[in-house]
């Protein structure tokens, strides 16, 4: 027995060294979140029949720098939410359309 003694520690060591090298390895590197590199705003038709402060249709397009595109109905927010997003847009250059709206009387 005495001679697998060594033979035994070098096992437990080397299960030891593995294990401290292993946990100061660096961790994968994560991909970094996209960022917001510009927006379209579409205000649509105005409305009558909806809430009188609404302008009617609105959507909000945003464009990330990793070329995702997220489209956001804002009719349908809440004004808590609005800000929230005025907030995350923040001062990134954006475009806004008017969509052309002809009634007939």
């Amino acid at each position: 027995m005495t001679r697998f003694k060594p033979l035994a520690i070098y096992l437990v060591a080397s299960v030891l060294v593995a294990t401290v090298m292993s946990a100061r390895a660096d961790a994968p590197a994560k991909k970094p979140a996209p960022k917001l590199a510009s927006w379209v705003h579409v205000f649509g038709c105005p409305t009558t029949t909806e809430h009188p402060k609404r302008i009617g249709q609105q959507d909000l397009v945003l464009v990330f720098d990793d070329g995702e595109i997220v489209n956001i109905n804002i009719s349908k927010l809440t004004e808590e939410k609005v800000d929230d997003l005025r907030a995350f847009v923040g001062d990134v250059k954006g475009i806004t359309l008017v969509a052309k709206c002809e009634i007939a009387t």
